[in-house]
């Protein structure tokens, strides 16, 4: 198929995309936590300056194979579907409650390629390869994308499982990686919440991969980000399935400074000679 091009999509407006009667609807915190998605009308959340972010990463590569990580209300799922009708496409929800409309569309508009696992935390690297296992058998994964805890140690379970998986050229995505950075009063002054207070911020990953990049270059190929997702090329180097990041990071023997969650202790949590990063400050 012909790689969809951004401003020939089927708009209906500028936050709504109609395909052959199935409408995606692009909304934001708050209004995305009070609509839902119904028959022939799909909530996704995203925003359409998102899409045309996807779409200029991809560079016109199609993906016939995708894992969408964070289902939610089915419009991501949707969206990937009606944009790139792929060979495969699994989503991975750790919430096991049916959403009725999405279940009847796969069935419906699937025609078998569309896979939809529920209560599957992404951390649980074991039920995630079985379900791509189920999906894909041995064929290379060419597209990922994690809209799913926006937790570290949980996004980086769910990287470590599924990028190896990818084939060479294929992209990984990690959507909201900045929520401890945004300058909004509810992440400086509330922290995020109770959700996100006593996590380590998503932008330790960002360090994680600028050093796996310099670190196995082979295999990382590139690392490129916006305001909004962090976008990985996967490169042709050979690496093993739930690898090990930290053992190709390096810094002189020296520990790889980190921001600390809100919530903790203000002392150190790194130190090196010429550089202290601590909770509340350096």
């Amino acid at each position: 198929m012909t790689f969809p091009e951004f401003d020939r999509l089927p708009w209906d407006g500028p936050d709504r995309l109609v395909f052959d009667g199935v409408a995606v609807e692009f909304c934001a915190p708050p209004l995305l936590y009070e609509r839902d998605s119904v028959d022939g009308r799909f909530i996704v959340g995203r925003t359409p300056g998102m899409l045309r972010a996807l779409l200029r990463e991809l560079g016109g590569r199609t993906p016939a194979r995708i894992v969408d990580i964070g289902v939610y209300k089915g419009g991501s799922m949707v969206l990937l579907n009606e944009l790139f009708r792929p060979e495969a496409l699994l989503g991975l929800e750790i919430n096991a409650a049916d959403i009725a409309p999405l279940t009847r569309y796969l069935v419906e508009r699937g025609g078998g390629r569309l896979r939809w696992a529920r209560g599957i935390d992404q951390a649980d690297r074991k039920s995630v390869h079985l379900a791509c296992d189920r999906t894909f058998g041995d064929a290379p994964i060419d597209l990922v994308i994690d809209d799913a805890s926006h937790w570290y140690a949980k996004t980086l379970a769910s990287f470590t499982a599924l990028f190896p998986r990818l084939a060479t050229g294929g992209c990984y995505v990690i959507e909201d990686w900045a929520w401890a950075h945004w300058p909004d009063p509810h992440w400086q002054r509330d922290f995020g919440g109770p959700h996100f207070a006593d996590r380590s911020p998503l932008s330790n990953l960002l360090v994680d991969l600028m050093l796996l990049v310099a670190g196995a270059p082979s295999a990382f190929e590139r690392v490129a980000f916006d305001a909004v997702a962090i976008y990985v090329t996967r490169g042709a180097g050979e690496l093993a399935r739930d690898f090990d990041p930290f053992a190709l990071q390096h810094n002189r023997g020296q520990p790889i400074p980190r921001f600390a969650p809100s919530s903790g202790a203000r002392a150190p949590v790194h130190e090196s000679p010429g550089f202290v990063f601590r909770g509340g400050g350096r």
